[in-house]
């Protein structure tokens, strides 16, 4: 399944340069795994079957499977719904980043902060 594309950080659709009333697409990546989870009715089995944890391995660093233990020992003992794994990133490496997002107050809102994964074509427009 085909998603948009998004053009920049502010969520501008990405248009096709040759006819600007066609939307660009990509495939939906990542986060399709977990639609096809729900979909396929596999979530739900491995909820009745007990499965109380889940590890998605989303890397090209094979490396990062020594971790995983700790990481899923760190999340049953502090009873986390999301765990991140992470390692240092070089400016400018084609590979995303954990970053914390914050909003400033104003406009009526009291601002915010967010740990966010954001892939490394988004870090510069941040």
């Amino acid at each position: 399944q085909a998603v948009p594309c998004l053009a920049d950080g502010g969520a501008a659709l990405a248009v096709d340069p040759s006819d600007a009333s066609r939307v660009l697409t990509k495939p939906n990546g990542h986060g399709e795994v977990h639609r096809l989870l729900h979909s396929s009715g596999l979530a739900a089995k491995l909820h009745g079957d007990g499965c109380t944890h889940l590890v998605f391995f989303q890397d090209t660093n094979g490396l990062v499977f020594n971790a995983v233990p700790a990481a899923l020992g760190v999340s049953v003992r502090r009873g986390l719904a999301l765990n991140f794994v992470s390692v240092r990133r070089r400016a400018g490496d084609a590979s995303g980043a954990l970053i914390e997002l914050v909003r400033e107050r104003g406009g009526g809102d009291g601002g915010g902060r967010v740990l966010a994964n954001v892939e490394y074509n988004q870090l510069e427009p941040l």
